[in-house]
C-alpha cells in the first residue's frame, strides 16, 4: 500500500541446493522434513521464525521445491527490517542445530507421514482436476528422465523411510546433511522499492527509444507495414472447422442430481453415503443472526483465529500437532449469497469443515468439540501473530488477484450479498485489518487493542456456538456417518443457549451506491472492472447471459484487451447466483482504452456480429462448466449447500434445457435488454498506480465524462 513505509517490507531467506530430482527416496525425505519443519503452527522452524517477532509470515517460496533437476529448500521471513536479515539467518541455523541435538519429537514425524498418507488417499478436483494434478506431480520426473511412477507409488520408499527412522536419528542426520553441513546455500535478501515497476517501465521506454533512434526510414516503414499486417491477422475470421468439436446433440440434457441417503436413527446429520476412499467429510454451517453489524467485518479474521489460536484446554501448538496427526484439516469459513427461494433475502453463515480417515473420525470430532465448546482467544501474542500474518496475505494478494478485488468492488452495489462479499473478501477487508494492525504498532495501545480484539472474537463465538444453531452433513461410509451423528449430537446437546437456526443475513445499514472509483497502490499495471445488474438463474434470460459471457470473452475481449491492448487477460463473466454481469482485465497497461472496449463490447453483442457456430461453441463451454466432473465428497457438499440456498435440481435442469435450445435471435434480444444501459448504471472499479489513475481521469474529463473518485488502498 502507498500509505505504508517500506522499511519493514524486506524479505530474507536461506535457500539450499538439495537432492537430484531423480532420487525418489531423497525427495520423499525432504518432503517429510518440509512438513516437520514448516508444515503447521507447531512446526519448530516455522514457530521459531514467527515467534521471533522479526517478521509477520514465512518468506515467499518457503518450502521444498522439487520442480527442477536440482531441487531446493527455502525458508525465511517477510515484512522484516533491513538489519534483521542476519538475525533471521542465525535463527534458522540455531533452530536446526537445537533440533538435531534434542531430536525431533516422534509425534511430529508421525503427523508428517500421516499428512502424506491422507493426501495420497484423497481424490479431489481442487485446485485442478485430479488427472491434471497427477500429471503435474510427475512432470518434473518426466522432464529430467526420472521414474514418473515412483513419484506416485511411494509405498516402497515410505516403508524404507519408516525403517530408517526406527533404526536411529535418521532425519536428524538428514538435517545436518542438507542444511547444517551443506555449503551449497545462499542468503537472499529482497529489498522493497515502491518505484521499481515505474523504473522498469521507464527503462524499457528508454531502451525502445534508443533502438528507434537507430532505425532508418525504411526500417520504420517496414515496422508500420508489419503492424498493419498483424492488425489484419487479428481481425481475420478464424476457421474453427479445422478443430475437432462436439455437436449440441452430444450433450446430455440432464444434470447431476445428488440426494441425501435415507438412513434411520440419525438426529443431527444430513447423510450422503458415498465412496470416498476411506475418508469422512464433515461440513456444518452455523447462523450469524446473533452477530451485531459492527462485528461483521471481523468475521473473516474470526475464522482464521477460531482453529488457530488454541483452546481453553490446549495451546495452539498442541492443537496444530493433533490436527496434523489425525485429520486432513479442520477450518471454518464465511459464506454469503442470496437465497433462491426468497430472492429478497441474503444468507450469511459460517461453515465448520473437517475431513479425516475413517479410523480417525473420533479424534477429529474431539477436536471439533473442543473448538466449539472450549474456544479461547486469550493468547494475545498468538492473536497478534495471526492478525499480522492475515494482513500480509491480504496485502500480497491485492496485485496478484487485482482483477478479483476490482470486480468485487464494482459489483458491491448489486445486492446485500455482494455488499457483504466485498466487506469480507475485498478492499474493505484489507483496510479494516490494516486499521487493526496500526493500533498495535504503538506499544502504548497494544495491550488494549489486543484485549478489545480478544473480547470481540469471544462475543462472536458466544453468538455462533449455541445449541441448535448448526445444520450438519457428513459424506462417507455408513458407519462413519453414524459415528459423526453420535458425536455431533453430543456436541450440540452440551452447548448452552437455544438458537433459532436461520442463515438469513443480519440487516445492513448504509448500502453502498454504484462504484465509480479508482484505488491506487504500488503497481505499474491496472485492473479494470465493470459490473451491472441482470437476472439470476431461474429467469428465462439467464442461459443467454451465460452464452454472452463466453462469446465476448473468446470473440471480442481477448482480441481487444490482450492481443491489441497488451494486458495479460480480458474477460467477461455472468454471475447467475447474484444476477450480475461483469467485465475485467488483468495486468492491463491501459485504463481509459479498456473502459472504451467494455462500452464497445456491449455494442458488439447487441449487433449480433457472431455466427451460429460461435454460439454453438459458447453453449459447449457453458455445458463444460455445468457438467464438470466432481468427486463424491465435494459433489455431495455442493448439493448440501444448494439445499440450504434453495437452488433446486429443477432450476438447474431448466437452465440447461433452455441453454441447449438457444438461438441467435434470443441471444441478441437478451443482449439488447441488459446491455443497452448508461455507464452511470454500471459499477466501475480500477486498481492501479496513483499516476496512472490521475492520467486516466484527465483523459476521461477531456471526453466530458465524470472522473473516477480516487482512494488509497
Amino acid at each position: 500500500s502507498d500509505a505504508e513505509p517500506p522499511d519493514k517490507k524486506y524479505q530474507a531467506c536461506v535457500a539450499w541446493l538439495t537432492c537430484d530430482v531423480k532420487n525418489d527416496f531423497e525427495v520423499l525425505v525432504l518432503t517429510v522434513l518440509e512438513q516437520i519443519l514448516l508444515g503447521n503452527a507447531a512446526s519448530p522452524l516455522r514457530k521459531a521464525l514467527i515467534d521471533s517477532g522479526l517478521g509477520t509470515a514465512l518468506s515467499d517460496a518457503s518450502g521444498f521445491d522439487p520442480d527442477n533437476r536440482d531441487t531446493m529448500f527455502v525458508t525465511g521471513l517477510k515484512d522484516i527490517t533491513k538489519d534483521a536479515a542476519g538475525q533471521v539467518e542465525s535463527l534458522i541455523f540455531s533452530t536446526l542445530e537445537k533440533l538435531v541435538e534434542e531430536k525431533i519429537p516422534r509425534e511430529l514425524i508421525d503427523s508428517a507421514i500421516h499428512q502424506i498418507e491422507f493426501y495420497r488417499k484423497e481424490i479431489t478436483n481442487t485446485p485442478h482436476p485430479f488427472g491434471i494434478k497427477l500429471v503435474l506431480a510427475i512432470t518434473p520426473a518426466l522432464i529430467h528422465d526420472a521414474d514418473p511412477v515412483a513419484c506416485i507409488n511411494i509405498d516402497h520408499d515410505l516403508a524404507k523411510l519408516q525403517q530408517a527412522i526406527s533404526s536411529g536419528p535418521f532425519l536428524e542426520t538428514k538435517i545436518k546433511e542438507y542444511f547444517l553441513d551443506n555449503p551449497h546455500r545462499v542468503m537472499f535478501t529482497l529489498y522493497p522499492d515502491q518505484a521499481l515497476e515505474g523504473k522498469e517501465l521507464n527503462r524499457v521506454k528508454a531502451e525502445l527509444e534508443a533502438i528507434r533512434s537507430t532505425l532508418s526510414e525504411a526500417d520504420l516503414e517496414k515496422l508500420t507495414a508489419d503492424a498493419k499486417e498483424l492488425a489484419a491477422i487479428q481481425e481475420a475470421e478464424e476457421d474453427p472447422s479445422v478443430l475437432p468439436t462436439l455437436a449440441i446433440s452430444d450433450i446430455p440434457p440432464e444434470v447431476q442430481v445428488i440426494q441425501p441417503t435415507p438412513m434411520d436413527n440419525l438426529k443431527q446429520i444430513t447423510p450422503y453415503e458415498k465412496p470416498t476412499s476411506g475418508i469422512l467429510y464433515f461440513t456444518c454451517p452455523s447462523g450469524l443472526q446473533g452477530v451485531s453489524q459492527a462485528m461483521l467485518p471481523l468475521i473473516p479474521f474470526f475464522c482464521k483465529a477460531f482453529t488457530n489460536a488454541g483452546t481453553q484446554n490446549r495451546s495452539y501448538e498442541e492443537v496444530a500437532k493433533l490436527m496434523d496427526l489425525y485429520t486432513g484439516g479442520i477450518l471454518i469459513s464465511p459464506f454469503s449469497g442470496s437465497f433462491y427461494r426468497n430472492a429478497d433475502h441474503a444468507h450469511a453463515f459460517l461453515s465448520i469443515q473437517g475431513k479425516a480417515l475413517d479410523r480417525n473420525a473420533d479424534p477429529m470430532f474431539d477436536l471439533i468439540k473442543e473448538f466449539i465448546k472450549h474456544y479461547s482467544f486469550k493468547d494475545h501474542e498468538r492473536l497478534k501473530q495471526l492478525l499480522f500474518q492475515y494482513k500480509a496475505s491480504l496485502e500480497s494478494s491485492i496485485v496478484a488477484s487485482g482483477h478479483i478485488y476490482a470486480i468485487t468492488m464494482a459489483s458491491r452495489h448489486i445486492s446485500p450479498a455482494t455488499h457483504i462479499n466485498e466487506l469480507w473478501h475485498g478492499i474493505s477487508q484489507y483496510r479494516f485489518i490494516r486499521k487493526l494492525t496500526e493500533a498495535m504498532e504503538d506499544p502504548q495501545s497494544l495491550a488494549q487493542a489486543l484485549t478489545s480484539l480478544s473480547e470481540d472474537l469471544s462475543r462472536i463465538s458466544e453468538s455462533v456456538c449455541i445449541r441448535d444453531n448448526f445444520k450438519a452433513a457428513a459424506i462417507g461410509s455408513a458407519d462413519s456417518i453414524k459415528k459423526a451423528d453420535r458425536h455431533f449430537n453430543t456436541i450440540n446437546d452440551d452447548l448452552a443457549g437455544i438458537g433459532s437456526l436461520t442463515f438469513t443475513l443480519p440487516a445492513l445499514d448504509d448500502r453502498p451506491g454504484i462504484s465509480h472509483d479508482g484505488w491506487h497502490t504500488n503497481t505499474a499495471v491496472s485492473f479494470v472492472a465493470q459490473a451491472f445488474k441482470t437476472v439470476r438463474m431461474p429467469h428465462p434470460d439467464a442461459p443467454a447471459l451465460a452464452i454472452i459471457s463466453k462469446l465476448l470473452r473468446s470473440l471480442y475481449l481477448h482480441r481487444e484487451i490482450r492481443e491489441k491492448g497488451g494486458a495479460y487477460g480480458g474477460f467477461a463473466s455472468y454471475n447467475y447466483d447474484e444476477g450480475f454481469f461483469s467485465f475485467g482485465s488483468y495486468r492491463d497497461p491501459h485504463i481509459t482504452r479498456t473502459l472504451d472496449v467494455y462500452r464497445n463490447a456491449c455494442v458488439y453483442v447487441m449487433d449480433g456480429s457472431y455466427t451460429d457456430n460461435d454460439i454453438k461453441e459458447a453453449i459447449l463451454q457453458v455445458c463444460s462448466d455445468i457438467d464438470k466432473p466432481e468427486t463424491p465428497g465435494p459433489a455431495s457438499i455442493k448439493a448440501f449447500y444448494r439445499s440450504i440456498t434453495g437452488l433446486t435440481d429443477q432450476m438447474r435442469l431448466d437452465f440447461k434445457s433452455r441453454l441447449l435450445t438457444l438461438d441467435k435471435q434470443q441471444i441478441v434480444e437478451t443482449a439488447r435488454t441488459y446491455f443497452d444501459i448508461e455507464d452511470s448504471m454500471k459499477g466501475t472499479a480500477v486498481i492501479s498506480g496513483k499516476e496512472s489513475l490521475e492520467q486516466a481521469n484527465r483523459q476521461i474529463e477531456e471526453k466530458g465524462q465524470a472522473p473516477l473518485s480516487l482512494h488509497s488502498i
